[in-house]
């Protein structure tokens, strides 16, 4: 499976970002293919809330070191960017401890703000995304007012797909990598976490928590509790050991995915969970559609240096929002 396949392009370099960037019906609104199962059907996550019949709007992403977990999240938030405009979405992306995962991305015109390898030992981060959350909230509770105190912002951007003169109102996807390790030593960290939470079904906020680890931040003293209750989806790949695998999906099967990056499980609600055997690789080498090589061609070499889909991708992404609107007139370091 191909990322041309999965949102049905015929190459990366030429597809024509506009169209995949047109409004889309609300089941379609932040539903984000990113896999196949065993019998090649497209697993999906759905980030609207559940009362629009998605699985969200927060949860988790854990995966032991080597599961290809960092890939999937990568390849969600590229999915995401090609199927929404920024002025649908936009993205703040923090990873603390190797900007590896997501420096690329950052240059994406949905991304308002981002911090990555900072010293998570400083709070400095977390005030400064403390801060940004806080106005983000009372600007979206404004402007919903203002608009003739619209209940949400679902109605909102209903009217404004209507065509009422409104400004735009993004939803906004928070995705936090390593996230365990900042509350382990920004203990101040869970409160903001709890606010976004809170705040999430009138306004649009999505969290996304990822780490390599679940058991033990799960079973420690620092209430993971107070969060858990939030949590309605989790992407589960390959765990360190089988009762973290229990505790995150009430099986030890996820532990048992031995050699096996990629492959995992995709759990909302209390029972309902799908396997999925294959994730769409956004760091492979980009390939053309029409005379495609084979690994085994005379310029194998040149053909493993050439640039990435999710680079090729990027680039078009980048020159298609310079004619859009997005929320923020400014891309923000947290870190910085």
């Amino acid at each position: 499976m191909e990322l041309r396949d999965l949102v049905l392009i015929e190459d990366e370099a030429t597809y024509d970002v506009e169209s995949l960037w047109r409004p889309r019906p609300i089941d379609d609104f932040l539903r984000v293919p990113f896999g196949v199962n065993s019998i090649g059907d497209l697993v999906s996550l759905d980030l609207k809330d559940s009362a629009l019949g998605g699985m969200g709007p927060h949860g988790l992403c854990i995966g032991a070191t080597g599961s290809g977990r960092s890939e999937l999240l990568r390849t969600l938030t590229l999915v995401l960017a090609m199927t929404h405009p920024p002025e649908r979405l936009n993205l703040i992306l923090i990873d603390e401890r190797s900007q590896f995962h997501f420096e690329k991305l950052k240059e994406l015109p949905h991304v308002s703000a981002y911090a990555f390898d900072f010293f998570f030992e400083s709070s400095s981060v977390v005030d400064r995304l403390r801060d940004i959350i806080h106005r983000e909230i009372t600007h979206r509770q404004k402007i919903l007012q203002e608009a003739g105190q619209v209940p949400n912002i679902t109605e909102y951007n209903r009217l404004r797909d209507a065509g009422a003169p409104l400004p735009p109102l993004p939803n906004l996807l928070i995705l936090i990598n390593h996230f365990a390790s900042i509350l382990e030593n920004v203990p101040d960290f869970l409160d903001l976490l709890l606010t976004i939470c809170r705040s999430s079904r009138q306004l649009g906020l999505h969290l996304l928590l990822s780490d390599s680890h679940y058991f033990d931040f799960a079973t420690s003293d620092y209430t993971m509790h107070r969060l858990e209750r939030f949590l309605s989806y989790r992407i589960v790949l390959r765990t360190f050991t089988p009762a973290e695998s229990e505790l995150l999906l009430g099986v030890p099967d996820a532990h048992n995915l031995y050699n096996s990056p990629g492959k995992g499980y995709l759990k909302f609600g209390t029972t309902v969970f799908r396997r999925f055997e294959e994730i769409v690789y956004v760091s492979s080498p980009y390939r053309p559609a029409t005379g495609t090589r084979s690994l085994h061609d005379s310029d194998e070499e040149s053909w493993l240096l050439s640039p990435s889909i999710m680079e090729v991708v990027l680039g078009r992404l980048i020159k298609a929002g310079t004619t859009h609107l997005a929320s923020y007139a400014i891309k923000e370091d947290l870190a910085g």
